[in-house]
């Protein structure tokens, strides 16, 4: 028992460990920013300069582009050289084409962010603070912007840029991007709409049949082995704390696997929908209750969930709650990978990761609740009676939570 434990706990973990190891330099780039401290240069990075070795203005401009971006913590960034590395200059005509981005629109250097935008020459950092405030680094407009004088900015009177729409504009210095061209709305930021969003969905989420009847069905049980109210308070903790920490890791592997993906707008798009697809099947099973494909805990994992729930121990409970997490994760993960992939395009790591400890604290809230009440012997019996008498309403809730949450997901996966 203390082999599986130690080899469940270690793949339980296996998701954070990845999350935290920083990937290797990618080939043909070269000492991303040597001379620049503090930067970590990966794979795959936030940023990539493709920089001209022969621009003597080049440097002046990048001192305070790096500290521009330092400011607001964007450490991740990749340089690489144009002029003696032919593989550079071969990936960048390929960016361009497939962006197409016109010949007269391509600076001496270029800075692509998120591979949406495209910073031509040395683009003035004051046109950029607005667009870096707004928007999330893998959330950019689709935007080329070129200024590739090497003047000083005092002395620059115009910049052109090439919209999504492929439309060339030239706009005066002075005129902000989103007065030059319509910059898409970026409705959610971490003091509005994406905090109420996470702690409402997550709260939703957590109301689901899946694992209530599993917690009911132990704290009844343990009342059958006639164990105190203190014993039942604690092994039900113990049940939701696993429940808990297995699902956080489910979300930092989901995070990581998008990461890692490169193409975080293609994946919202398919998340959303799939988050579409599951709401149906929630809201057929309001009318059809049951009947055809259904989200539930898959039923062969159900005897070694009856398994460890009769041994009752605190090791048993440990496996039950880390079990259960995996196994109700195709019965209520269509709302959490909806709400993962909308703070992959929304936030940057840290702020994603709080989001994401706010919505699984919501999503055990429920059971925390139904845990507390349990200390009544009669009360876990009413529950039970609700539970079954109200399995298609919280089918309809999540179901309708879910199609709304399609809906925004691919708006801003546009």
């Amino acid at each position: 028992m203390r082999n599986t434990l130690i080899a469940l706990l270690l793949l339980a973990f296996l998701p954070l460990a990845l999350a935290q190891t920083p990937p290797q330099v990618a080939e043909h780039s070269h000492g991303a920013m040597s001379g620049y401290q503090g930067f970590a240069p990966t794979s795959n990075p936030d940023l990539i300069v493709y920089k001209n070795e022969a621009c003597g203005h080049c440097d002046a401009y990048l001192q305070e582009f790096y500290a521009f971006l330092k400011e607001r913590g964007i450490l991740n960034v990749q340089e690489k050289l144009l002029i003696n590395d032919p593989f550079v200059r071969a990936e960048l005509t390929v960016l361009n084409q497939e962006k197409g981005v016109p010949l007269e629109l391509q600076g001496h250097m270029t800075v692509v962010v998120g591979n949406r935008l495209f910073l031509e020459g040395h683009v003035p950092v004051k046109l950029l603070r607005p667009l870096f405030d707004q928007y999330a680094l893998n959330a950019m407009p689709e935007l080329v912007v070129l200024q590739d004088s090497m003047d000083s900015v005092e002395n620059l009177a115009t910049y052109k840029l090439l919209d999504k729409d492929k439309q060339v504009k030239e706009c005066r210095l002075d005129q902000p991007l989103s007065e030059c061209t319509q910059l898409p709305s970026n409705a959610f930021t971490p003091s509005d709409s994406l905090l109420p969003l996470v702690l409402f969905t997550g709260l939703v989420d957590g109301i689901n049949p899946c694992a209530f009847g599993v917690l009911l069905f132990f704290i009844a049980f343990l009342y059958t082995l006639h164990r105190s109210r203190g014993n039942i308070l604690k092994l039900g903790a113990v049940y939701v704390c696993m429940i808990f920490l297995t699902y956080v890791l489910i979300g930092l592997g989901i995070l990581q696997a998008i990461v890692i993906s490169g193409e975080p707008h293609l994946l919202a798009k398919v998340s959303a929908g799939l988050t579409a697809l599951l709401a149906l099947v929630n809201l057929k099973d309001y009318f059809w209750y049951g009947k055809g494909f259904t989200l539930k805990i898959p039923d062969f994992t159900k005897p070694a969930l009856v398994k460890f729930t009769e041994k009752a121990s605190l090791p048993a409970v440990i496996v039950l709650g880390f079990l259960v997490g995996l196994c109700e994760f195709p019965c209520s993960g269509g709302i959490y990978v909806g709400i993962l992939s909308l703070l992959s395009l929304q936030t940057k790591f840290w702020e994603g990761l709080a989001y994401l400890l706010l919505y699984n604290v919501m999503f055990v809230l429920p059971l925390i609740v139904i845990l507390g009440l349990a200390a009544n012997k009669r009360m876990v019996l009413q529950m039970e009676k609700w539970d079954v008498k109200n399995k298609r309403r919280m089918k309809l809730a999540s179901g309708l939570v879910m199609l709304a949450l399609a809906a925004i997901l691919w708006w801003f996966s546009r």
